[in-house]
């Protein structure tokens, strides 16, 4: 990741990564490479609660606690293989 700063197009894919919206949604057949983010559209509501239903019984049943975990620190941990602590 840290050499991304010498190569434009790798830094340009891992910041548009990293500074991701909090929601996303795409139109996948027609928007393949997912760069037309649906998510503020109007009629899309049902939609994006009907899946945002399905991944909170997804990730409970996984254990994940969700985006607590994606910082810096659990970042360096898991590289040390201390992973994220589900009881936390």
């Amino acid at each position: 990741m840290f050499n991304s700063a010498k190569d434009e197009k790798t830094l340009r894919l891992i910041t548009r990564y990293m500074l991701r919206p909090k929601e996303e949604l795409y139109h996948s057949k027609d928007d393949p490479n997912e760069m037309n983010n649906l998510v503020e559209k109007p009629g899309v509501n049902s939609i994006k609660n009907n899946l945002s239903k399905e991944l909170g019984k997804w990730m409970k049943q996984q254990g994940d606690p969700g985006a607590e975990i994606d910082s810096w620190e659990e970042w360096n941990n898991s590289k040390k293989g201390m992973h994220f602590d589900i009881e936390r």
